[in-house]
C-alpha cells in the first residue's frame, strides 16, 4: 500500500482493523500499512466533522427507526461506540434507538469468531432473540458496524 501513496486504511471489518492496527506490530513485528488505520465510522464521522460530507433528509426513504448493534470486536474490542451513533443521528429523517443492552454491555450477535459456521443453530438463536427484542422496540431496521453481524442477522 505504501507504493500508493495512500495516508490512510479504512475498513468496515472490527476484526480487520484490529489486525491493521495492532496486530501487525505485535505479531508479526510489522508497521501498519498505511499511517492512519480507521474503522468506516470513524472515516465517515472525520469527514461529517470536517464538513466535507452531509447527508440529506431521507424522511419516507429509508425505515423511521432503526436499532443499532454494538459489534463485539469494534466495542469491547477496539472502545469504539460513539462513531457509529453520531454518523447515524447525523442522517435526517431517522430515529436512531438503542437496546437495553448497549456499548460494553452489548450482547453477541451469535456469529463473533465465526460462529455460525461452527454452531448455527445457536448462531441463528441469538441473532433472533436480538431481531425480536429490535421488533418490540418498534425498530424498522437493524444496523451494525460489522460485516459478520450483518450477515448474521440476515
Amino acid at each position: 500500500m505504501s507504493a500508493t501513496g495512500a495516508k490512510t486504511l479504512v475498513t468496515p471489518c472490527p476484526a480487520c482493523l484490529s489486525a491493521f492496527k495492532y496486530e501487525y506490530k505485535e505479531w508479526y513485528g510489522l508497521e501498519p500499512p498505511t499511517p492512519k488505520v480507521l474503522h468506516y465510522s470513524e472515516f465517515v464521522k472525520e469527514l461529517l466533522d470536517k464538513g466535507a460530507i452531509s447527508f440529506r433528509n431521507v424522511a419516507g426513504e429509508l425505515p423511521e427507526k432503526i436499532i443499532y448493534h454494538d459489534p463485539c470486536e469494534l466495542g469491547r474490542g477496539l472502545g469504539i461506540y460513539d462513531e457509529p451513533r453520531e454518523v447515524l443521528e447525523a442522517i435526517p429523517g431517522i430515529l436512531v434507538l438503542e437496546y437495553d443492552d448497549k456499548r460494553e454491555n452489548s450482547k453477541c450477535c451469535g456469529g463473533g469468531g465465526g460462529m455460525f459456521g461452527v454452531y448455527s443453530d445457536l448462531s441463528m438463536a441469538i441473532a433472533a432473540r436480538k431481531l425480536k427484542e429490535a421488533l418490540k422496540m418498534g425498530a424498522k431496521a437493524l444496523v451494525s458496524s460489522c460485516p459478520a453481524c450483518m450477515l448474521n442477522f440476515k
